[in-house]
């Protein structure tokens, strides 16, 4: 009920029509998956939405990705040919994002999320082409235990890295900074509209502007720093 209550009071945001296609691609997608834990989960925090992002302080609820965001990131990477990689969701919630790119490509799925009960719900799912770890990210083992997760499997694959606006802006860069030491990969961003504080080299490859400026999807591609 907070998430719904939370996207109503982000109309003038969004705009209207992109408030409907959310609210429609929502409804379609829950059926189709039949997983409405990612819709109906609420995690209480004593920091409210509106503090966090006046502070800069990204300690709020969990808030899944709509489904409408996903299906403009799948149409991109598609049109670009981006198919076989290896996805990074850095606070996956109940994954809801490999639900939506399972069923469009060849992804290995790896999320990263500090709820132990989220993890081994997902854990117990045996979902294909998904491994699932707890790991709280602002400790700082958890960056050399990342990256070391991402060589085991990487591969061949493209790697791509998945941020929603939830997540702590300093930490991110902090992550990326380091992950950009040994990798190319892309950057996708749901509503974070301060990749200045990207002490890296990127280039900005999309961006999708909703009605208000801090309302965005955008997708980096981060060089390997030398």
């Amino acid at each position: 009920m907070n998430n719904f209550l939370l996207l109503l009071k982000n109309i003038n945001s969004y705009g209207f029509l992109s408030f409907v296609k959310i609210v429609l691609y929502e409804a379609y997608n829950s059926l189709k998956f039949r997983e409405l834990k990612s819709l109906t989960y609420e995690q209480k925090n004593t920091d409210d939405y509106r503090t966090t992002k006046i502070n800069n302080f990204y300690n709020t609820p969990y808030i899944p990705t709509p489904y409408y965001f996903l299906s403009i990131i799948s149409k991109y990477l598609k049109n670009n040919k981006i198919d076989d990689f290896l996805l990074l969701d850095l606070g996956c919630g109940y994954a809801r994002i490999q639900n939506y790119f399972s069923k469009n490509f060849k992804s290995l799925f790896l999320g990263f999320d500090y709820n132990s009960k989220i993890i081994n719900y997902l854990n117990k799912k045996k979902i294909k082409r998904s491994l699932f770890f707890k790991i709280d990210l602002r400790e700082k083992k958890s960056l050399k235990l990342v990256s070391s997760i991402i060589k085991k499997y990487k591969g061949n694959k493209k790697l791509v890295i998945f941020f929603s606006d939830s997540f702590d802006v300093y930490l991110l860069n902090k992550i990326l900074k380091n992950l950009s030491k040994k990798y190319r990969f892309y950057c996708i961003l749901i509503n974070i509209d301060k990749e200045k504080i990207l002490s890296m080299k990127y280039t900005k490859l999309f961006s999708f502007k909703f009605k208000s400026k801090s309302r965005n999807i955008k997708i980096l591609r981060i060089d390997v720093s030398k």
